[in-house]
């Protein structure tokens, strides 16, 4: 994924169409693992969620950071509620970041100027 955003075959700032496609994208793939799947098989096979500090749309850059941060969340709560690994949720991120280190304050006020 850096190579990707290094060599800028990833658009930082595309237009609100495509914007809207790839947070429905995301989207699905927030659900899909929230059935059962991998992170690494869902919502991390789009690009921008791998570096969402990158994206130069405030929008799509607060949408991504959000649902990372949604993720997290999610993934604390079935830890505590004792579901047994991949049996009935995957919790394992892959080695993937979770936007964990940005408090939830930060995520709501971007999505706010956003």
């Amino acid at each position: 994924a850096a190579e990707c955003f290094e060599a800028g075959l990833v658009p930082l700032s595309p237009d609100a169409e495509t914007c809207v496609a790839i947070m429905d994208r995301i989207l699905a793939c927030e659900l899909s693992w929230q059935g059962g799947c991998a992170l690494a098989q869902t919502v991390f096979t789009c690009l921008y969620m791998h570096r969402p500090e990158k994206i130069e749309d405030p929008m799509l850059r607060a949408y991504c950071q959000c649902t990372l941060k949604c993720c997290n969340g999610v993934k604390r709560i079935v830890s505590r509620a004792e579901v047994y690994e991949e049996e009935d949720f995957s919790t394992n991120t892959g080695g993937f970041g979770l936007c964990g280190q940005m408090k939830d304050a930060e995520v709501t006020s971007a999505m706010t100027q956003a």
